[in-house]
């Protein structure tokens, strides 16, 4: 059903009521490998570092329980981990649900069959981290800090339906040609699905920006899991510095399920997505933005955040570099062998901050044997980044040589 909240007192907005979602960010436990006993309370998220001191560079587990849930019908139970470094080996009540290799993108597991039954029993959470220094997609920032490990970014349980929209790869890119936003759905749990329908309302974001549109629908047969379909933008304006127009997107699957909380401890979230149109070509040794020449002004940013040793999570220190930039006439920010939070790349959608993000594969052994865990890697880089219409320059690597060639 389509409810409406108030953002302001003029404008409710529509909401796809479909997922509630639950922080376990804060206490947990930790415990160094090889340490008998020897719990000891830390906050998350947080680096190894913070708590273990700069010289640790090693293994550890955190662990954590969380009340009894009970699910509601057709619903699944997602833990999701937005960045855990470097090397993450995942249990659910003593089960290993999955591990999960690289320190800079998200990740989740179902854990809906382990919760079913029982729906009046606790549940361990417990992650063992390996940090592993030297790890081929570690970056550059050890040079200037100690190696950082351990869960750096948020924690959270999610409850959705049985088939649901991954939000982790959605594509959703403006057509300047078509006037339309390409949106790719990939659905998770839907082997038995062949066809879907989804619900999309859209507005030009910002203050004084246009109001949701109507509710629409769109059905389309699934292809390799995912459902695609182009939504049709009337007046769409273009995205640059000057003028960072952004669409947002909020999306339903079907129209089954509409999310409750289970209690008061679980917040009712949108499937929401961003969209934006614009173009970056190349003419002679000129880059074009939006058919116009544009003038890069860069600033190298390599994540250091003293007195932390991760970079970074603080949403007001990414205003600050942002602005400090351009208050110095800069008109690029280039991530240079890091991944930012996914704050920071929306903040810069949204200021008109060009990007450019140089993937922390730095000196690397591109080998046969590390192939495979690179591409695994790349692809999350990719997922991750590509709806961000500030990102117009990417690197593969940097000063990795001849073996490159090898990817």
């Amino acid at each position: 059903m389509l409810g409406t909240v108030a953002c302001c007192l003029c404008c409710p907005q529509p909401v796809f009521s479909q997922r509630l979602e639950k922080s376990l960010n804060g206490r947990w436990e930790f415990q160094r490998a090889g340490a008998e006993g020897g719990w000891k309370r830390v906050m998350l998220p947080n680096s190894f570092e913070e708590h273990e001191g700069v010289d640790f560079d090693g293994i550890g587990t955190y662990r954590k329980t969380i009340a009894p849930i009970k699910l509601p019908e057709g619903t699944r139970l997602i833990l999701h981990f937005q960045a855990v470094a470097t090397h993450s080996e995942v249990r659910f009540d003593g089960r290993l649900i999955g591990t999960h290799l690289g320190g800079w993108t998200p990740f989740r597991f179902d854990v809906t069959e382990l919760v079913k039954g029982s729906p009046s029993k606790p549940h361990l959470v417990q992650v063992k981290v390996d940090e592993r220094v030297g790890h081929n997609s570690q970056g550059f920032l050890p040079v200037f800090a100690p190696h950082f490990g351990g869960i750096w970014q948020g924690v959270k349980l999610m409850i959705v339906p049985e088939t649901w929209i991954d939000d982790l790869s959605i594509l959703s890119v403006g057509d300047p040609k078509s006037g339309q936003v390409r949106l790719e759905l990939p659905l998770s749990n839907s082997v038995n699905v062949k066809e879907a329908s989804a619900s999309v309302v859209v507005r030009l974001r910002g203050v004084g920006k246009k109001e949701w549109s109507e509710k629409r629908t769109f059905t389309a047969k699934l292809s390799s899991g995912k459902l695609n379909f182009d939504v049709p933008i009337k007046d769409w304006e273009f995205w640059s510095p000057a003028t960072p127009n952004l669409y947002e997107l909020q999306l339903r699957l079907g129209e089954s399920f509409q999310a409750e909380p289970v209690d008061k401890s679980w917040e009712r979230t949108v499937v929401t997505t961003r969209a934006a149109f614009r173009t970056m070509t190349i003419h002679g040794d000129q880059l074009l933005l939006n058919d116009k020449p544009v003038s890069v002004r860069g600033l190298l940013n390599w994540g250091y955040a003293p007195p932390r040793v991760a970079p970074s999570i603080d949403e007001k220190h990414f205003r600050s570099e942002l602005e400090l930039a351009r208050s110095y006439g800069f008109n690029m920010m280039k991530f240079c062998l890091w991944v930012p939070p996914k704050r920071y790349l929306e903040m810069a959608d949204e200021m008109g901050m060009l990007t450019w993000v140089e993937y922390p594969t730095w000196h690397s052994k591109w080998t046969p044997e590390q192939l495979p865990k690179l591409r695994g890697e790349f692809t999350e880089f990719f997922h991750y980044d590509r709806n961000h219409p500030s990102v117009v320059l990417r690197s593969l690597t940097c000063e990795t040589g001849p073996s490159a060639d090898l990817g």
